[in-house]
């Protein structure tokens, strides 16, 4: 019963055509928002990166090309090449000037240091010292021996805590991280090393032009030298200055074939994608890497997949409130109607639906109220219609009582009238009893004609005995024609029709003819003429036509011989047919025309009878 229930199936179609759609949507939805996201952010990320990178890069070509600047200065370089004795005062100015004017270029300058190879000498400027001269071996500081060995010259050196000149001297006393340039001057074509030029500038800089790049709460982002040394980082370095898990990663984007793109990592320390962007080699080759895990990537999907996921269960809350009511509307009239059917089965007609609505449902229950009604209507029909049909088979009993009472009085009187010595009241006693005893056969309905004849002669005898000589019959037989089968009474109604409306209007002498023919077709043809007034013209032609399509109602001869002719289709069909024609010098000639037939199981598959027929 649950399974077939209607309520139940209504109610689980409309869950599937709602959450199936539903969940649908919001897995591609959410499938869409990761992907456009991963686009976006991707997108969004390199252009980032790139600018940032442009302008790291930019900075750091500035100090670059700042330490390249002394070879613009020839009164410099004569004191780099010729290395002049300390106490050659222009030589002295001339240092000072030009470190002064580097140092001054940019605030964020901390110090600017000379090495002269030639004098062994040390120069600096910073903001503790407007100029400081010191003698120093460079073999102690080994600091400048990577700036030897760059194709270009110049080394950055990663974040370090500043010192006077530079290295080696006394570390000052609020000491601040730096980026320290390094530059190998030499004497130009033969490349003969005439000193060294280091700048201090501050590592501020960097992180202020870095700081837009990244979300300090969410992002990593790295400025890193090949190798895995950390010039700048968002997070905590260890004491190698290696971000913690850093190569691994550092090893993978290094070994891209690309100088800038993105990767996607996954380890324990990590998952999400990596953008990388490589500075050029003139400030180092530095990495500018940026680490975004993947849940911050996502996170504005999935926050719209949550919030699609609370609108769908809110969605989902609604959709079973109003399918459950609505299929309760729905299936509740035809729960109504099928208890109602349910009382109508065990015989209770008196039902009330209850049913108000006017939608298809409320008319179904009306017209099936009112099928109820007319059912229980024709019931009470049939019930009056069997109780009149035993009242009719009571008065048929009676009326069989009555002509069996009159034809036995008949057959008494007839035999009294032969000893009284009256044969004539005798003959016509025996005509009416054999007329009466051929009506009242009910069980044959197909005769042979012999047996028609002799019932229509019984009958024209008593009208000759009546009418006198105003009446001439005429009767011719065909002899073959005898035993053909016809419908009983199939003649009696045309000749009594002839006394009913042609023998009484006439003034002359009635005459009736009376022939049964066997044609060479294999038809029996019948005919009845009479000479009395007829009918005109426009008569005989509604008659006939009226006979032809058999609608004729209560008009001059119509009753009879409609009757006549069904009975003549009931029997024979399309081969049977009634012709009227008018008799020569007046009157009417009927003719039946029907199959020359001497059994009767060949009438219509062996119907025998009319309820057979009808049937």
């Amino acid at each position: 019963m649950l399974r077939s229930s209607i309520r139940n199936k209504l109610i689980a179609l409309l869950l599937l055509v709602v959450v199936i759609p539903s969940g649908i949507s919001i897995l591609l939805t959410y499938l869409h928002t990761v992907k456009s996201t991963r686009e976006q952010t991707i997108q969004e990320n390199m252009r980032l990166l790139y600018q940032g990178k442009n302008n790291i890069e930019n900075y750091l070509e500035i100090v670059d090309r700042l330490t390249l600047s002394v070879y613009k200065h020839p009164d410099f370089m004569n004191v780099l090449t010729t290395g002049n004795r300390m106490n050659d005062y222009e030589s002295i100015q001339t240092i000072k000037k030009i470190l002064s004017s580097m140092y001054h270029f940019n605030d964020d300058i901390e110090q600017v240091f000379l090495y002269l190879d030639k004098r062994q000498q040390a120069y600096s400027v910073s903001k503790k010292y407007v100029f400081n001269a010191k003698h120093l071996d460079i073999r102690e500081h080994p600091v400048f021996e990577p700036a030897s060995a760059t194709r270009g010259h110049s080394w950055l050196e990663p974040p370090h805590v500043m010192t006077h000149y530079g290295i080696g001297g006394q570390i000052v006393d609020n000491p601040s991280m730096v980026f320290s340039l390094h530059r190998l001057l030499a004497n130009y074509p033969d490349k003969t090393p005439l000193g060294y030029l280091s700048i201090d500038f501050s590592t501020e800089t960097v992180h202020q032009l870095s700081e837009h790049l990244y979300d300090e709460d969410k992002e990593q982002l790295f400025l890193v030298a090949p190798g895995g040394v950390v010039f700048f980082s968002s997070g905590e370095a260890d004491e190698s200055g290696e971000s913690a898990g850093m190569g691994e990663w550092l090893r993978a984007v290094e070994n891209a074939s690309t100088d800038s793109g993105y990767l996607h990592w996954r380890d324990d320390d990590f998952n999400g994608v990596i953008f990388f962007e490589k500075l050029s080699e003139s400030v180092g080759g530095l990495y500018l890497v940026k680490r975004i895990p993947n849940e911050v990537m996502f996170e504005s999907a999935q926050k719209m997949i949550r919030m699609n996921i609370a609108i769908g269960c809110i969605m989902l809350v609604l959709v079973i409130a109003a399918t459950t009511l609505v299929t309760f509307r729905i299936t509740s009239p035809i729960r109504v109607l099928l208890r109602t059917i349910r009382r109508v089965e065990k015989g209770d007609m008196d039902v009330d639906f209850g049913v108000q609505s006017r939608d298809e449902i409320g008319l179904l229950s009306l017209r099936f109220q009112s099928m109820i009604h007319t059912i229980k209507h024709l019931l009470m029909r049939e019930q009056r219609l069997e109780l009149q049909n035993r009242t009719n088979q009571l008065k048929v009993l009676q009326s069989q009582i009555n002509p069996h009472f009159l034809h036995n009085a008949l057959q008494s009187i007839g035999s009294l009238a032969v000893d009284k010595g009256a044969p004539e009241v005798y003959k016509l006693l025996r005509s009416l009893s054999s007329i009466m005893r051929y009506s009242m056969e009910t069980e044959e309905n197909l005769v042979p004609l012999s047996k028609e004849i002799e019932h229509v002669l019984a009958y024209l005898h008593l009208q000759q005995e009546r009418f006198g000589e105003r009446l001439s019959v005429e009767v011719q037989i065909d002899d073959r024609a005898r035993s053909c089968i016809v419908p009983k009474m199939i003649l009696q109604p045309i000749v009594e029709n002839y006394f009913k409306h042609g023998f009484q209007a006439s003034k002359k002498a009635g005459s009736l003819q009376l022939e049964a023919a066997l044609h060479e077709s294999g038809e029996l043809q019948l005919m009845v003429r009479d000479n009395g007034p007829g009918l005109t013209e426009t008569d005989l032609n509604r008659l006939q036509k009226g006979l032809n399509e058999n609608h004729l109602g209560h008009e001059l001869k119509g009753m009879g011989l409609t009757n006549t002719n069904n009975r003549l289709k009931l029997y024979f069909g399309a081969r049977a047919r009634l012709r009227l024609e008018p008799t020569p010098g007046g009157g009417l000639t009927v003719w039946l025309i029907l199959p020359a037939i001497t059994d009767a199981s060949e009438l219509e598959g062996g119907m025998n009878d009319e309820g057979a027929a009808d049937r």
